[in-house]
């Protein structure tokens, strides 16, 4: 199961889920800008036990509208232009 949150609402999500006999297997924090803090957080969840990956995706890099490489990739399918 993967979700997408406000990152304020990490913790919950993961007490939450291991109540449900989930365990966090991918973690990645997503900032709208180098330096900036994280706004959302994705959470990847499965039934096994596994160490935690965990990464990064900065949104814009150079200016207004300056996506990153990874921000592009993550959502080329979901975009015409991007």
């Amino acid at each position: 199961m993967q979700i997408i949150l406000p990152f304020i609402r990490k913790e919950e999500a993961i007490a939450y889920a291991r109540e449900s006999g989930l365990f966090l297997n991918h973690c990645v924090h997503v900032f709208p800008v180098p330096g900036k803090p994280a706004k959302r957080i994705l959470l990847s969840f499965s039934f096994n036990y596994s160490s935690v990956e965990e990464g990064t995706i900065i949104i814009e890099m150079s200016g207004r509208h300056g996506y990153s490489s990874e921000y592009q990739k993550l959502l080329k399918d979901f975009y015409l232009f991007l």
